[in-house]
């Protein structure tokens, strides 16, 4: 078996890869000067009693297995590659795993069908109402995992098939739509869902757990905190659409302007529903890469906000049929009018925001400017090459930043990681 470090350096070529497969085979990675790149990394503090023919000693040996892997590369080019860039920032947080400096594990589970997952590792149980959810049969540490509604949970897999974690994951299913299929068959709104989230906890006995929200589920989360004090110990939002925050002004949002577009044309016009609907099923599921081929900057803006291609399909999942399409935007406009603000002020429990700065889904300054306004004292993890999906394809990092905070101490900053405090009373 291979070393941390190399098994590290697998893991940041499969990110590439399950984006787009022959990435690197059609566009090999143009490195600059090593040595030059080693003195710069020599100031990072995980790696500054290295010397820096120590460090370009370890990012020559990982760009050597990078070849090896990928079938070539380029040496000393003039031009700036972010995608080599990023690799090499991987190599240097894989070499502060190895020296123990960083907590950072490679994710070597074999990959399973969530249907397998479940059926295996967790129990389905329903509420005194009838609604279902699942717990992990495994663990000690109760965490609920709040998903994006619609969105099939598969986009979970590693997190919930992990068994070298210590979460007792508990995943309830949304009014919305069913949990492995996703879509948007029903309407029901955010308070519903934090009903549903309460009753669960109720029928296991868990007066305290952690919480983890993504897109918008995070505000779920927001809301079952703020409703229910002492209920959470602590609360973590990865990738979070606060859009309609009041007090804030609107920030650009590329997917969300254009779905917000849509969804007010079907709310005066809903025959127009199955327009779109069709639109979406029949929106390729590949990247011209001719149009930015040439500009490796362009070219890795656009890789580093991809998802992985075989879950990609699936996150359109709300947006496929006309009825699903019209209780998407009656849920994102009624969502939108939720008082964050308020929810937020009344919170009193650590926040980790975790965000990739490729995210081409949600505004992640606006969350981030929320929650250092009114939200509690916290920490913002912001990640290098991520975008919308950390939880699968950063999923080392997402879940050695989660250790850390539920461990109670400040996540390290690193080559990929940079680390801020937020929360209104950190200025």
């Amino acid at each position: 078996m291979r070393d941390l470090f190399f098994q590290l350096i697998d893991d940041a070529i499969s990110e590439i890869a399950r984006r787009e497969p022959d990435y690197l085979q059609r566009f090999p990675p143009a490195f600059s000067d090593l040595q030059a790149r080693a003195r710069e990394y020599q100031s990072n503090s995980l790696l500054r009693d290295l010397s820096v023919t120590e460090i370009a000693n370890s990012l020559e040996a990982g760009v050597d297995y990078v070849a090896e892997q990928c079938g070539d590369v380029r040496l000393d080019d003039p031009d700036f590659d972010p995608t080599a860039g990023l690799l090499l920032d991987s190599i240097v947080d894989a070499l502060a795993a190895q020296r123990q400096s960083l907590c950072l594990r490679p994710n070597v589970q074999l990959p399973r069908p969530l249907a397998g997952i479940l059926h295996e590792d967790y129990q389905e149980r329903r509420t005194s109402v009838g609604r279902r959810y699942f717990i992990r049969k495994s663990g000690e540490r109760p965490l609920l995992l709040i998903s994006a509604c619609g969105i099939p949970l598969a986009i979970w897999s590693s997190f919930l098939g992990d068994a070298a974690h210590d979460f007792k994951i508990v995943a309830i299913e949304s009014r919305t739509a069913d949990i492995l299929a996703g879509g948007m068959p029903n309407y029901a709104e955010l308070t519903d869902d934090t009903t549903d989230i309460v009753a669960a906890l109720d029928c296991e006995r868990i007066d305290k757990a952690d919480a983890v929200g993504w897109c918008n589920g995070c505000r779920i989360a927001i809301d079952l905190a703020s409703r229910c004090p002492g209920r959470l110990r602590s609360l973590a939002l990865l990738s979070p659409t606060l859009r309609g925050v009041a007090g804030i002004a609107p920030q650009p949002s590329p997917f969300e302007d254009t779905m917000t577009e849509i969804f007010d044309t079907i709310a005066q016009q809903p025959e127009l529903a199955a327009y779109f609907a069709k639109t979406f099923v029949e929106q390729p599921q590949t990247v011209d890469w001719n149009l930015v081929g040439h500009d490796p900057v362009r070219r890795a803006a656009v890789l580093f906000g991809l998802p992985a291609k075989e879950h990609s399909k699936a996150l359109l999942a709300p947006m496929l049929d006309p009825d699903f399409l019209i209780n998407y935007g009656r849920r994102a406009a009624v969502d939108e009018r939720y008082p964050i603000k308020d929810a937020l002020l009344q919170l009193d429990i650590p926040i980790l925001l975790l965000t990739g700065d490729h995210d081409t889904i949600t505004n992640s300054g606006l969350s981030c400017a929320a929650l250092k306004l009114w939200g509690p004292r916290g920490v913002h993890a912001k990640l290098k090459g991520g975008g919308h999906y950390l939880q699968d394809l950063q999923y080392p990092y997402f879940l050695a930043i989660l250790n850390e905070f539920y461990a109670g101490r400040e996540p390290a900053s690193s080559a990929r990681i940079a680390i801020e405090l937020i929360g209104r009373d950190t200025e």
